[in-house]
């Protein structure tokens, strides 16, 4: 017998105009990031309930913008995985499972992955809600909830919604488009004092969080994504 060809990788499945197919996912197959940030918001409201409730949570872990320098430091991380009720963490839990995967299957599943996932998230949040006490430094309300940080993985997933290598550019028409909408619809809600609405619950809507939370995601997943070991197409410079 003759030598042997090496063998090549499989070729794609072709339709019939010889194209390739491309093999889509299960919709429902979150990566683990993703399905462990919600396990872990939901967890910890569940506690919120059986050890004295939503209210006391917020006066000791919530973000109190007067309270931040004394000793309040650690708020503006802690705030975020506080919840003022049931609806809230779970309209909270249904955007980050729909806007977190693609940022989590980006950074790919490794222990590397993870951690830059969740350094991430802290990283919009807690910029979302320093970006909340830059308005309001004397505010002794407690803002509480994982939205400003959410608004960081929206921003983070429009600059993946595009058929070009690496990141999408700040001036693609997704995410022009996308931020246009985002903070426009933020500041309609901070105008014409918009509080009540699906998982608010009748409390006042922390507009300026989500717009520092998205900038601060739209800005740095370029950094995160440089830093992650997740399998990409060849990057462009952000």
């Amino acid at each position: 017998m003759g030598e042997g060809m090496e063998r090549g990788p499989p070729a794609e499945p072709q339709n019939p105009w010889g194209e390739p197919v491309k093999l889509r996912e299960p919709a429902l197959k979150a990566p683990w990031p993703a399905v462990a940030l919600v396990a872990l918001l939901v967890g910890i409201y569940f506690l919120q309930t059986l050890l004295g409730g939503p209210d006391l949570f917020a006066q000791e872990f919530g973000f109190i913008p007067a309270s931040l320098l004394q000793g309040g430091w650690y708020t503006p991380a802690t705030a975020l995985f506080v919840h003022g009720s049931w609806g809230h963490v779970l309209v909270n839990s249904a955007f980050a499972l729909a806007f977190c995967a693609p940022v989590a299957r980006r950074f790919g599943p490794s222990a590397l992955g993870g951690f830059l996932f969740f350094l991430f998230f802290l990283v919009c949040g807690v910029a979302g809600n320093i970006g909340y006490a830059l308005v309001h430094p004397n505010d002794g309300h407690a803002v509480v909830g994982a939205s400003g940080a959410i608004a960081g993985f929206i921003a983070g997933t429009s600059r993946l919604l595009w058929r070009g290598p690496g990141l999408a550019p700040l001036n693609s028409p997704t995410v022009v488009t996308m931020g246009v909408s985002i903070i426009t619809v933020n500041l309609v809600v901070g105008l014409f004092h918009i509080n009540a609405g699906l998982g608010s619950d009748g409390a006042a809507v922390a507009w300026e969080t989500h717009i520092v939370g998205y900038i601060a995601g739209l800005l740095l997943i370029g950094l995160f994504d440089r830093a992650a070991p997740g399998q990409r197409f060849q990057r462009s410079k952000d």
